[in-house]
Parts: structure tokens; sequence; C-alpha cells
């Protein structure tokens, strides 16, 4: 609307010098402004109510007319002057302006009707002037020319139309995809505290049987596996919530050196018991003469090898499942073999991908899978930058693995701590620990009798000021920071600590990004995660008894 005019104005005045011209480049300028200044409220104040939205229609109707006329009105100007190479130009661009408005307005039928009506009414009238000796020609293209416009924009308005509805379909699903993530992550989350606490209770109570009953040679292996189970579990919830983090967006991996030694030393801890039920063989085998090493992020690596041992569990009737660590020139290959019914090749560039299942079966008594498994490997494989694939032969059964770069051996291995004495364990004090969870207080007092820690128990403010006020003393305060009723930990940790102000203060949480824990961090309370290593506890609790 703004060049097309000008340059059929200059046309015009290349050939004749009319005045009403000069003065319709303007009046399209104008009309350009108009509909720029319509479009513009439009968008920002759309029409709220339908007597609102009929009105603005009627006023779009008019202002099409408007447009289509103005583009018309040289038309009349210059029905009297003999210009055929004008005339052609003119014609030509007020068909070409009507075939744009079938793009532009296809999705308001009423507006380009009246928009190309409008044109071609005048150009059809004028035709019989303008071409004398050829206006049934040109009338018969005119026509033939407005009635495949209509169709294309009819066309036209029909593909849109598809296009929004995928887009809109696309969108829903995106955002239903987005919110069950988000839901389930919020889940895991919510969850955490609650699949903490036995975890918790277990390693205390744990802890304490090892004190009370560390000589006794029958007991002790019993007690140490169960501690080492209590740590694997803790390991799988953690991998559990980073994958969840991950998935969100939220996780970045984080490399260390990790042993591969350590790593297959997992495996039968938590898949020995599955891979009896089942009645599988449940092998190891990894390098003897030397020990390899990797760097990488060691839960989401364990999370990958888990899911492997897992999925061929489930998916081996008989026979059994072989782990192997292997180098590969300069590369370290994780292999899960199994004796299962195996995969065809067809249907082995699908298995990682979400929500797709191999053709076998589950194993009886394991349930059935939702084609998680494996999508979860390659999420991981891909954050920690390791190649994985699998090799199979139907009826033979299949190796799944994982291949990433081996490193260095760290200049000094850490060498695994070892357990003080029962003597050295004892811990005279009086410490005050505020917990609403039974099962968990149960495991609070039979570690501080083995640790000879004189101890006051609380369920919530009201008992907790209680004891103080009964004259106990406490040299500790620990305190979970998710209370039932709606009390908070912190607050009331605080409140204690005003009472006793030279006894340590301890805040344990399930929740890891409570905003209560930077608080106590500021404070200079000390802060520990559920499950609770035993060994950080006694330490503090020592450093503020002994002073």
């Amino acid at each position: 609307m703004l060049t097309l005019p000008t340059l059929l104005w200059w046309l015009h005045r290349h050939y004749s010098g009319a005045p009403l011209m000069d003065a319709w480049v303007p009046l399209m300028w104008l009309l350009a402004g108009a509909m720029l200044l319509v479009l513009h409220h439009l968008r920002v104040d759309p029409p709220g109510t339908d007597k609102a939205d009929r009105r603005w229609r009627a006023g779009l109707m008019l202002l099409a007319v408007l447009v289509g006329l103005g583009w018309a009105a040289p038309v009349p100007i210059t029905l009297h002057e003999r210009l055929p190479l004008f005339h052609l130009v003119l014609y030509a661009s007020l068909c070409a302006v009507t075939s744009s408005g079938a793009m532009y307005l296809s999705l308001l039928p009423a507006m380009f009707l009246c928009f190309s009506g409008s044109v071609m009414a005048v150009a059809l009238a004028g035709a019989y002037w303008i071409f004398p000796q050829d206006w049934p020609f040109m009338v018969a293209a005119l026509l033939l020319f407005l009635g495949v416009t209509v169709r294309h924009a009819r066309q036209n308005r029909r593909f849109i139309e598809r296009q929004l509805a995928l887009e809109e379909g696309y969108r829903e699903m995106s955002e239903r995809a987005a919110q069950a993530l988000l839901e389930k992550n919020h889940f895991l989350n919510a969850a955490s505290h609650d699949l903490r606490q036995p975890v918790h209770a277990m390693r205390m109570a744990v802890e304490a049987g090892l004190q009370l009953h560390g000589q006794d040679a029958r007991l002790v292996p019993l007690l140490e596996h169960l501690e080492q189970c209590g740590q694997s579990i803790h390991f799988m919830l953690e991998s559990l919530l980073d994958l969840a983090r991950a998935e969100s967006g939220h996780h970045t991996a984080q490399p260390q050196t990790l042993s591969v030694d350590a790593l297959m030393a997992d495996v039968p801890v938590l898949f020995s018991a599955p891979a009896r039920a089942n009645g599988l063989a449940l092998r190891l085998r990894a390098p003897r003469r030397e020990t390899l090493h990797v760097r990488t992020d060691p839960a989401l690596l364990r999370q990958a090898l888990f899911n492997l041992v897992q999925n061929a569990i489930r998916y081996t009737p008989r026979g059994g499942v072989l782990v192997a660590a292997r180098r590969r020139g300069t590369a370290l290959q994780l292999q899960v073999w199994d004796t299962g019914v195996g995969i065809a090749a067809p249907e082995q560039a699908s298995l990682f991908a979400p929500f797709e299942r191999g053709p076998a079966t589950a194993a009886p008594g394991q349930g059935a899978a939702h084609g998680l498994g494996l999508a979860v490997v390659a999420r991981s494989a891909m954050l920690i930058g390791a190649v994985y694939g699998v090799r199979s032969r139907p009826g033979r059964g299949s190796c799944f693995w994982l291949q990433l770069p081996l490193a260095e051996a760290p200049a000094a291995p850490a060498r695994p701590p070892q357990r003080a004495p029962a003597e050295a364990r004892h811990l005279p004090g009086h410490c005050l620990v505020v917990d609403d969870e039974p099962h968990v207080v149960r495991a609070w007092r039979m570690l501080f009798e083995a640790w000879g820690t004189t101890a006051r128990f609380a369920d919530g403010v009201d008992m907790a000021h209680r004891h103080l006020d009964e004259g106990f003393r406490p040299q500790a305060l620990v305190c979970d920071l998710r209370l039932r009723g709606g009390d908070n930990g912190w607050q009331l940790l605080q409140s204690l600590a005003a009472r006793c102000p030279d006894a340590g203060c301890l805040l344990i949480s399930a929740d890891l990004s409570a905003p209560e824990i930077g608080e106590a961090d500021d404070f200079g309370c000390l802060v520990l995660h559920k499950p609770v290593e035993p060994d950080a506890l006694h330490r503090a609790l020592r450093a503020w008894m002994h002073a």
C-alpha cells in the first residue's frame, strides 16, 4: 500500500498528468496507516464480548470495502485516457492485490469478499471503456480470475485451520507432557521425605546393633550386611532423584574418579535376591590383574548399569545373567549378558526409546514393565558421554553394553575407615531430640542407649519445652525439619536454642531444597540430611558434649 501505488503514480506521470492521481497516493498511505492502527488496537485490546466482536467485524468489513475502493480508484480516474500500457499494469496490479488478499484474509471470509468484491466490481465496470475492443475477453478473464482466487482463498483457509489445529494439538500435548514430568518430579521430591525416613531409622538401628552386639562374631557379618544394604538403598534413592532432576534439566553430570571394582561390588548386593527368586545365576567378571577407573558421574553410571541388570533379570526366564567389565583399548566396556529369548534386528533400533518394549515377556513374579528402563539408560549415557548399544540373536540371548574412556587411578586411593571399637563410641552427655515418627524415635533410643547418651524425646513444640521446664539441660538439640500439625522444626530449634544458649544445634532434613536450610547455615546451625550418617552424627555430638 506504500510502494505499489507510488510506482503506479510514477508510471502514470510518465504518460499523463491527471491531478487526481496525485491525490490518490496520499489517500492510500492514509488507508495503510488506518489499517496498521486498527490491527495494533486489536492485538493490544481484543474485543471481550459478543457485541463488541460484532461491532469490530462490521468495522473491519467497512475498512475492507474502503481499501478495495481505494485500490480500484485509478480505474475511474483514468477511465477516458488512452494509456494501454498503464492500464495493463494497473489491472495486473489489481489482480495481484486481490490474490494477496486470498492469502492474508482467508481466515476472515466476509472481509475477503468485501475487499475482493469492491476491487473487481470497479475493474469489471471500467473494462468496457478502458478496453473498448477487448472488453468481453477482459471481463471473462477477470471473472475467471475471481473464481480461482475465491477457491484458492477457501483452500488456503482450510490449510491454515488444519495447521492451527495441529499446532494447538502439539501445544496441548507438550503442555501435558511437561505437566506430567513436573508432577512426576514433584512426586519424587515429595515422596523422598517418606522414603528417607525408614532408611534413616534403619541405619541408626544398625549402628546401635553394631555397638551393642559388636563382640558377637555371629551377628557382626549380618549387621554389616544390613548396613551395606542401607547404603545401597540410600544411593539408589539419590540416583533416582538425580535422574528426575536430569530429566527436568536441573541436573548436570558431576564427574568423579570411580573404581570399577566398587561399581561391580554393588551389583550382587542389589540383585542377588531377585536373581535367586527367578532361578537365575548372577555372575560377575572383572579384570583380575588390574583395577580399572573411569571419570564419570557415579550416580548416573550406576543408574544405567543397574537398569540393564534389572532388565536382564526381568526378561530372562531361565539360565543366568553375567555382568562383565572389560578393557577395550583405552576404554572400559560394561556388559550385561543374559540367556533370554533374544531380540530380532529390526526391533533393536527402537529399544532405547521411551515406552518401547521388546518382544519378550517378563519373568514370573516380575510384573509388567512400561518400557522406561532402557530409556533411562539412554538418558544417563547421554549425560555422562558414554556409548551404548545391544547385540542379540533370537533364541540365544542378548548383550547390552556401555562404553566410556578409562581414567588414571587416584594417586592415593582412600582406604575405607575402620569402625572404632565400642569403647571409643561411648558418648556420655545429654541430648534433646524432637521427632514425630515413632519408628525413627525408637531408632534414636536404641542408638543413644548404645552410645551411653542420656536423651529426652519430644514429638512437638509443647513436649520439647516441657522437658526444659522440668529441668533437663541438654548439651545438644536435635530437631527434624518437618513435624506433624504444621510445626516448623527450624523455628522450634531457634526457640529451644534461645533457652539453651550453650547447646549445639542440629537440624535434620529430608528436603534437600528447603529454604530453612540456608537460614540454618547462616545461623550457625549444623544441618544433616536423611538418612544421617552415624559417623557424622557421632562427631558432631562428641564435639558439643565434650565441650
